[in-house]
């Protein structure tokens, strides 16, 4: 399957001497996954952060199964699949800090909105990503969010700079709005492979990007569970995110599948 074509568009020649360093860390981390030479370090690199968000997606669609109550896993499961949308933040941003997660994770939401490197940006905090029967969401609020379920379900960060947000704000709990969001993810992580392959101010900010190479499983994950020869990498990629379940269970329906396995 490592013949099947995904090149990373090449980062423009301001990071080659930072890029250089950090290349061979890429290939050492590949080495016995992937044939030497299969793909370039920066593509390595790429595949690395694909693998990264389907776990974070899988580990939400295990949390959120029938047999788990939701009301318990609910918040874990928004921290991680808040991870997800940091993470791929990160890349667009090039943050090649530790810090500044802030912004990193609300121009991830900013891409899921609109997911193009040429009008991302003009969307705003305010702008509302989802709206369920139970509430509307702005960017800004998922942001909150994030912090709340990131930092032990204690403290809403930034809660003034909320727009809208009452002083005696809380956030109750809504079942419902993960469940909208893997069609949203995959096609917001589909646009940002795609485009990666052809838009050099994206390339770049990955190369940028601090993301350090601990693990060969990522990249295994990727290129032999989601590269196929018949459908394009970012396609398939969209497609195995789209099958997760992320929807409400409902007490009832936990009870049925208890009642039909006595």
């Amino acid at each position: 399957m490592t013949n099947i074509p995904f090149k990373v568009y090449p980062a423009a020649l301001t990071v080659t001497e930072e890029w250089a360093d950090q290349a061979p860390k890429w290939q050492q981390i590949a080495r016995g996954v992937i044939l030497e030479d299969a793909f370039d370090p920066l593509s390595i690199k790429a595949l690395y952060v694909t693998g990264l968000a389907f776990h974070l997606c899988f580990a939400v669609n295990v949390l959120l199964a029938a047999d788990n109550p939701t009301a318990i896993t609910f918040y874990p499961s928004y921290a991680i699949f808040a991870s997800a949308v940091e993470l791929l933040g990160r890349c667009i941003t090039g943050n090649s800090t530790s810090g500044n997660t802030t912004a990193d994770i609300t121009t991830g939401f900013y891409w899921l909105a609109n997911p193009s490197i040429n009008t991302c940006s003009a969307i705003q905090d305010d702008h509302i990503l989802i709206k369920t029967r139970n509430f509307s969401y702005p960017i800004s609020l998922l942001v909150a969010l994030r912090h709340f379920t990131a930092h032990g379900q204690a403290v809403i960060k930034d809660k003034d700079k909320i727009k809208g947000v009452p002083d005696d704000f809380k956030f109750d709990f809504d079942p419902l709005l993960l469940g909208e969001f893997p069609p949203i993810l995959a096609s917001a992580i589909e646009a940002y492979l795609s485009q990666l392959t052809s838009n050099e101010s994206l390339s770049t900010n990955l190369a940028k990007a601090s993301i350090v190479p601990l693990r060969s499983e990522p990249i295994f994950e990727t290129v032999w569970r989601l590269m196929s020869v018949r459908e394009s990498f970012p396609t398939i990629v969209g497609e195995e995110i789209r099958k997760m379940d992320w929807s409400y269970k409902s007490p009832l329906v936990r009870l049925g599948k208890t009642l039909g396995a006595a």
